[in-house]
């Protein structure tokens, strides 16, 4: 009589190649979703950007959205205002990396080119990414983010060069101005 199971030994290489497999696909799972998480974050930038300079060429200001201020979602009485320039208010569901992300307006330097010197210190709009609870790898999303938008600008002092720039838990990302 024949015997048609498997024996302990073929089990135990069945499992060890599939653990194997296991371990080879999960890093390459984990960069999926990394990077589908940073398709996410710079279409939404490019989105904000493009809505703060629509809202910008219709009432000469320079767009906020933020919690109690919403000119970009809902009307503020301003003249030339013709929006809504995104579809719903920003929330903290948007930012693919957690925590909050503005939209604000106001004086502040961006070294554009990455010459040392400030190209904008006048008024423009910038999107603000902040961590409200720092990851681990915090500083390699704000990299891979400066990558992104600064395309090798890079270099030693990337975090204040370009249209990104990094400050602790905060990733500055220059949109709109002049």
């Amino acid at each position: 009589m024949k015997n048609n199971a498997f024996t302990l030994i073929e089990l135990l290489i069945v499992i060890a190649i599939a653990v194997i497999i296991t371990g080879a696909l999960v890093p390459l799972f984990s960069t999926t979703k990394q990077d589908a998480k940073m398709a996410k974050f710079l279409s939404l930038v490019e989105t904000l950007r493009d809505a703060s300079m629509r809202y910008y060429f219709d009432t000469d200001e320079y767009a906020a959205e933020e919690t109690g201020i919403r000119r970009l979602s809902s009307d503020p009485g301003i003249d030339g205002w013709n929006g809504p320039y995104i579809s719903s208010p920003l929330a903290s569901e948007d930012n693919p990396f957690g925590g909050t992300l503005y939209v604000r307006s106001g004086s502040w330097a961006f070294d554009l080119d990455g010459d040392g010197i400030n190209d904008h210190g006048s008024v423009s709009n910038w999107a603000t990414l902040l961590e409200v609870h720092p990851l681990s790898n915090q500083d390699a999303i704000a990299k891979k983010i400066d990558d992104a938008i600064d395309k090798g600008l890079g270099g030693s002092g990337w975090g204040d060069k370009g249209k990104v720039e990094y400050s602790e838990e905060i990733v500055y990302i220059f949109l709109f101005g002049k």
